[in-house]
């Protein structure tokens, strides 16, 4: 099983994105975050299998996120 987050900065997309994961035997949703800020928080601490990452969001970028993040999980 895979374990995922989402990071969208638009509200009705994660939460399409996360009704579809809840309903995959082979993903476990870990958190939506709509802050990219706090996702990144999480993601120092928490590593996780998969990111449904949104590319353009306030304040700090899906490209950005990723380049400080100390692992490379899969990415969509």
């Amino acid at each position: 099983m895979l374990t995922a987050v989402i990071i969208d900065d638009d509200k009705m997309s994660g939460t399409i994105l996360e009704h579809y994961c809840e309903k995959s035997e082979d993903v476990q949703m870990l958190r939506l975050f709509s802050d990219p800020k706090e996702a990144m928080e999480f993601l120092q601490s928490e590593m996780v299998d998969l990111l449904f990452l949104d590319v353009e969001m306030p304040g700090l970028n899906g490209f950005d996120l990723l380049d400080k993040l100390d692992y490379t999980p899969y990415v969509i």
